[in-house]
């Protein structure tokens, strides 16, 4: 039995692959310091619109999304546009910034409200629908405000060490995480009340989730399990102290000495085919000195056979010599014989 050693990641991006294509997307917002986006010329009366799940695949449905005045969006998102908005500023530039509402459209942002500590509070902004989605850099998510949003509990698991690879004969007591679960309140879409248990989706802009506890009623939330598929990050590299006192990373000395065994994976493939290559090259040389050896000894054969195929040569050439003198003496060949009784009848029927 063989046994290989592989970084998680990489397993568990088999995870993406079998369920990105086919699972619904369905949008959530962490409740801890979400803000409220103001559209001055947004609907008055909020609308429905249904909308496909899966842009790619029918088979995953609709989902109803209400369009309203007033949205939500994330405390990340809402320090995207500050940031957005000062580096326009520093480039004296008009700090009307352009950002896209994820299936709805553009909206140009006007005003931003900060609370004393410096979080932002509130967003005022008007749509224009008309501008492009490929000239905006911050695509946002969004959820109106309406009552029948979905009470969330996102759960997240960390890795069980710090390390990424025990030393030998280490304790692994020293390097546990001692904080693996983390749990974070969310609001999500309306449609997500419709979930069961077990049901698999992704919601957007955060990976995807496995519905462990179903909707039962507004007080009690919606349990969702993270599922890992290769985007989470490695664990912490080990941090060293240098003589300075200062912390810093450790980093792998990746150049390859004069002469040492290549490695990486390029290398590997590289040695790999070269080592196909050689083996082909190998057989194909041990072919030709078994062909070459085989047509030397078929050659000295030959040499040696063209006496005997001499001698035959000789013996029939005095063979013949006794043919013709026979000949000239009257007897001559059998085949003479007969040529020279048809050229005699010839000769008396045309006489």
């Amino acid at each position: 039995m063989e046994t290989t050693t592989q970084q998680k990641n990489i397993v568990w991006n088999i995870n993406k692959k079998i369920v990105d294509p086919v699972c619904p997307r369905h949008t959530a917002i962490v409740e801890e310091g979400r803000v409220l986006l103001t559209l001055t010329d947004g609907p008055e009366t909020p609308f429905v619109r249904m909308i496909p799940k899966h842009k790619k695949y029918v088979g995953a449905g609709e989902k109803a999304t209400t369009f309203t005045k007033k949205i939500w969006i994330e405390q990340a998102a809402a320090k995207d546009i500050e940031q957005a908005v000062a580096k326009a500023i520093a480039e004296k530039m008009p700090p009307n910034v352009e950002v896209t509402l994820m299936d709805w459209g553009n909206a140009i942002v006007e005003e931003i409200k900060k609370d004393s500590d410096g979080n932002v509070t509130e967003i005022i902004g008007k749509l224009h629908l008309e501008g492009s989605v490929k000239d905006t850099e911050l695509k946002l998510t969004w959820l109106p405000e309406i009552n029948e949003l979905a009470p969330l509990t996102l759960v997240e698991f960390d890795y069980l060490i710090t390390k990424k690879k025990l030393d030998k004969n280490e304790d692994f007591v020293g390097a546990l995480n001692p904080d693996t679960k983390k749990k974070s309140a969310a609001v999500g879409d309306a449609n997500m009340r419709n979930l069961n248990h077990g049901d698999i989706l992704q919601l957007e802009r955060k990976g995807y989730f496995r519905c462990d506890v179903p909707f039962i009623r507004p007080s009690k939330p919606i349990v969702l399990y993270a599922i890992p598929d290769g985007r989470q990050t490695a664990p912490p590299k080990e941090k060293l102290e240098d003589q300075r006192g200062v912390t810093t990373l450790q980093v792998q000395n990746t150049k390859r000495k004069r002469g040492a065994p290549n490695r990486t994976k390029a290398g590997r493939k590289r040695k790999k085919g070269r080592g196909a290559f050689n083996r082909l090259r190998g057989k194909g040389k041990s072919v030709f000195a078994h062909s070459k050896s085989r047509y030397q000894s078929s050659r000295s054969e030959r040499t040696e056979s063209v006496p005997r195929k001499r001698h035959h040569e000789g013996m029939y050439s005095r063979k013949t010599e006794m043919l013709y003198e026979s000949e000239d003496s009257g007897g001559g060949h059998w085949k003479s014989r007969a040529k020279k009784a048809k050229s005699s009848i010839e000769k008396d029927y045309l006489s």
